[in-house]
Order: structure tokens, then C-alpha cells, then sequence
């Protein structure tokens, strides 16, 4: 028999993934969401309890008869509310958790991290969280964690890296499109010799969500599918049936550019195309690895990036975004 699961931000990118994989174990999946319907996941197999993270009296009647909590709900977008609903919705989620829950899954993120030179960063590193999000994603992170601590729970934090796949279209810019826009237009560049890409798909990242439910893991796990930018980038021109780019410029003039184009957009009001951050993004040789992985949890990405990036583009031309 399976168990059964509320899941929070089912209709976010990682949740639908989640859902759908719980539905096809025998699992039942509970979605607590601010919404009463979610369209992409319509079923009678799936109940859904209407109500928000930052209500406690909703969260009670939620965790309800539940006997794990996979919580991948978060605010990404507004920061006025990234502290109400990250830390405060952690918050009211562990206060009110009733007796016959067994685990607690958190999805966090490996931006808890902060900024980190060219490295292997594992879960022991320490974190240095600069920006509103990564602050409120690690104080929730650290909250669910000393938690557990107490017993009442089973508690892990899977901190996956930059997450990509099939988002819906809701109007919000979407980084990860625009690098695929570049890419399929044959506009891409490498900076330097050599650097890291650290994606995983949405898809790999339910599924390490299943793993730790399975395995009892608990604590800090990281969650990626590293390789090369050049394999990454080139896979994504395969799935979008373009040629692989090949043109490489110095890092040090990819620097002065981005510099250039910055001042530039500054005076002229306008989004400069380069920025120092971009460039540093696009030669680091940062790789965030696990040492719980597969020792103490038993994953390995069942779709990997190539195939993700297959069903992303063709998620993406179907909603209009390629």
C-alpha cells in the first residue's frame, strides 16, 4: 500500500513532476495549495486541501492524516513575501505537525550556499547566503534541520542546483529560455577554456525527492547532474536540432566587454546584453557534489540532462517561449 503524501507547490516545476511520479508509485499524493484546481494535474486520483503555508489554521487542517510531508513550496519572485512565506510558512508547517507524519522532505536550494570560488562544494561547505531568497531558503532549511534534531521527524533538506524544465508561461522572465533562444540562434559564446554546468532536471529532482523518502536519508543532500558547459550547451543545440557552438572568446575581453556594455547600459537606461555577472557565471569551474550520494541515498538521475533538455525544448516551442 502506498503512503500518504502532501505535497506543497505541486504546481510549481518541481512539484507537477513530483505528483505525477507519486500517482504512478501507487502513492497518494495530497497537494495543499493556494489554489483550488490545478489544470496540469487534474484527477480524481489527487486531493487537493486548499490553503496557504502562511495561515496556520489551513496548515493544520492540511498535514492532516499524512504520513510524509514533501514541502517544495516557496517564494521565488517577490521579495516582500519571501520571509512570511519561506521562514514563516516553515514555521506554522513544523508547529503543527500531527503525530503520524513520518518524514519531512525540504526542497531547498544550492544558492543557501552563497557566492564559492572555482571548487567541488559538498553538503560540509560552509554558507555564506547573500541575497533576500538564499537568506530566508537557509534560515527555513536550518529550522526544518534543528527540528529534526528532537526526534519527532525524519527530516531532509535536498538542495538542488539551477533546475530546469517544463515551466508554464506565466509571464515572469525565464532565464533559462533565453539561453536556449541564444543557443538556437546561434549566438553563443564560451568564455575561457573550460567551465562547469550545474543543472538538473525537474523531473531527476522529484525523483531524488522519492529516493530520500525511501532511503530515510536525513540532513543535507545535494541534488545535480554535473558536466561540462560545453556538453550541456551542446545537448541543448542537439535537442533544439541547431549546431553546436563552437567560438570561443578570451575570458579576460569577455570581462572588458561586459564591463563596457555595463557602463553603457547605465547611462543609456537599457539592459546591457553582457554583464560581469554573466561572464563569471559562464566560467566558473565550480562543481557542487554529495557525499550522502549513493551511499546513504541511492539516486541517480533517471532522465539525466540530455533528455531533459529534449523535453524541455519541446515543451517550450509548444507554449510559444522557442
Amino acid at each position: 500500500m502506498g503512503k500518504r503524501v502532501l505535497v506543497t507547490g505541486a504546481s510549481g516545476l518541481i512539484g507537477r513532476h513530483l505528483v505525477r511520479q507519486l500517482l504512478t508509485r501507487g502513492d497518494e499524493p495530497i497537494i495543499f495549495s493556494r489554489r483550488h484546481s490545478i489544470p496540469s494535474l487534474e484527477t480524481t486520483r489527487i486531493e487537493i486541501r486548499e490553503g496557504d503555508l502562511r495561515r496556520p489554521e489551513s496548515v493544520a487542517a492540511a498535514t492532516r492524516g499524512c504520513d510524509v510531508i514533501i514541502h517544495a513550496a516557496g517564494e521565488v519572485f517577490d521579495r516582500q513575501q519571501m520571509k512570511t512565506t519561506n521562514v514563516d510558512g516553515m514555521k506554522n508547517l513544523l508547529s503543527l505537525l500531527p503525530r503520524e507524519v513520518q518524514q519531512l522532505i525540504v526542497v531547498s536550494s544550492i544558492g543557501v550556499i552563497g557566492a564559492v570560488s572555482d571548487a567541488q562544494v559538498s553538503e560540509n561547505s560552509p554558507c555564506h547566503p547573500e541575497n533576500e531568497y538564499e537568506i530566508t531558503k537557509l534560515e527555513s532549511e536550518r529550522l526544518a534541520l534543528e527540528f529534526g534534531r528532537t526526534g519527532a521527524v525524519r527530516v531532509a533538506a535536498l538542495r538542488p542546483t539551477n533546475v530546469f524544465g517544463e515551466r508554464e508561461n506565466v509571464g515572469r522572465p525565464d532565464s533559462f529560455a533565453a539561453l536556449l533562444r541564444v543557443i538556437d540562434k546561434g549566438r553563443f559564446v564560451y568564455f575561457g577554456r573550460s567551465a562547469s554546468a550545474n543543472y538538473v532536471y525537474a523531473g531527476d529532482v522529484a525523483a531524488a525527492c522519492i529516493s530520500a523518502m525511501e532511503s530515510d536519508v536525513t540532513g543535507v543532500v545535494h541534488i545535480n547532474d554535473p558536466c561540462s558547459l560545453e556538453q550541456f550547451v551542446s545537448a541543448a543545440a542537439d535537442a533544439l536540432g541547431v549546431r553546436r557552438p563552437s567560438i570561443r572568446v578570451p575570458k579576460a575581453i569577455a570581462y572588458s566587454l561586459a564591463s563596457a556594455l555595463q557602463v553603457a547600459g547605465a547611462i543609456t537606461r537599457r539592459r546591457p546584453p553582457l554583464t560581469m555577472n554573466r561572464v563569471r557565471a559562464l566560467t566558473s569551474r565550480t562543481i557542487y557534489v554529495s557525499n550522502r550520494i549513493p551511499r546513504e541515498m541511492p539516486w541517480q538521475p533517471p532522465y539525466g540532462y540530455a533528455e531533459g533538455l529534449k523535453r524541455t525544448v519541446a515543451h517550450y516551442r509548444k507554449i510559444g517561449l522557442l
